[in-house]
C-alpha cells in the first residue's frame, strides 16, 4: 500500500544574499554587537 504525503513551503527566511542576519546573529551572540544594531541590521534586511 503506497502512501502519498503533501507537503508545502511556507518560504524561506529573509537570511541576505550572503547570509547576513546569520553573521549578525553569531556576531551578537559573541558579544560583538549590541541588540540594536542585530535589530538595525535584521530591519535592513527585510527591507530589502
Amino acid at each position: 500500500m503506497a502512501v502519498s504525503i503533501l507537503t508545502h513551503n511556507l518560504g524561506f527566511p529573509r537570511i541576505g544574499e550572503q547570509r547576513e542576519l546569520k553573521w549578525a546573529l553569531e556576531s551578537y551572540w559573541r558579544g560583538d554587537i549590541d541588540r540594536p544594531e542585530l535589530e538595525r541590521r535584521g530591519r535592513e534586511l527585510r527591507a530589502r
